[in-house]
């Protein structure tokens, strides 16, 4: 079984992340589609078949662990379909716990790919094998982006660009919330940035958004300012160094 043939589902509601995931499985070759909550996971596995279902514990709308247990309860065509939990090693999520409540397995952002290759070979490896000959690395200069990519430059220069666009996205939607006085959409907009910032290694940034985070679940106003400035220092000095970075990717590509 090649794996074209496999078809994976991704659900996170961090665009970022998502992207990154699909990016991995597709550099390995397997078709992916994405969503962003259980609930439209839940959609998205009444209408196709699925042969495999990476999904994020904390989401809004509908999370992780609520999703597996109203998948689980159906007697549709996926219903037994292999269901990977993602989150952070932080979480405390125990494996034998989600394996208790229907996942497969759990895989632990920032996620590598020998990690994740490592578990699709678990539940299809032939289709890995098949993969695993067709994909080349490439070597570079720019170690957390290219790790991320598995050496691939050109999937490396693709995560830089989707990163430099959604940090100062995000920034502005936290900024927007707070102004509006919307706290919950201000701590869902922080999270994403400091999984994002965890992701590729940027620790001012999650320094940051984990400091503004904290805040905004307990709830305390005093100082709440004083992060925000931090954070949005801390994603403009990292967007910066956006040109320097650019012509390395461009001198990793032209090797």
């Amino acid at each position: 079984m090649y794996p074209q043939a496999l078809r994976i589902l991704v659900v996170d509601d961090n665009p970022l992340n998502r992207d990154l995931v699909r990016l991995q499985l597709e550099e390995f070759g397997f078709a992916v589609e994405t969503v962003c909550n259980g609930e439209e996971a839940l959609l998205a596995l009444t209408a196709s078949p699925y042969k495999l279902v990476l999904m994020d514990l904390h989401m809004p709308v509908l999370g992780g662990r609520e999703t597996i247990r109203r998948l689980r309860a159906t007697d549709g065509a996926n219903r037994d379909v292999p269901v990977i939990a993602l989150t952070a090693q932080t979480c405390g999520s125990d494996r034998e716990t989600l394996k208790v409540e229907g996942f497969n397995g759990v895989l632990y952002k920032p996620l590598e790919m020998d990690e994740l290759a490592q578990t699709l070979a678990v539940f299809y490896p032939e289709a890995m094998s098949a993969a695993n000959q067709a994909a080349a690395a490439q070597p570079g200069t720019w170690p957390c982006l290219l790790r991320r990519a598995n050496g691939s430059v050109a999937l490396a220069q693709l995560l830089l660009t989707r990163l430099m666009e959604e940090l100062p996205r995000q920034m502005a939607l936290i900024m927007q919330a707070l102004d509006s006085g919307q706290r919950e959409k201000a701590l869902e907009s922080a999270h994403k940035l400091h999984g994002s910032a965890a992701y590729f290694d940027l620790n001012d940034i999650k320094a940051a958004a984990d400091t503004l985070e904290r805040l905004l679940i307990a709830q305390v106003k005093i100082g709440e300012q004083a992060a925000c400035n931090r954070l949005a220092a801390a994603i403009d000095a990292f967007l910066l160094q956006r040109d320097a970075i650019m012509a390395e990717a461009a001198l990793a590509s032209a090797s």
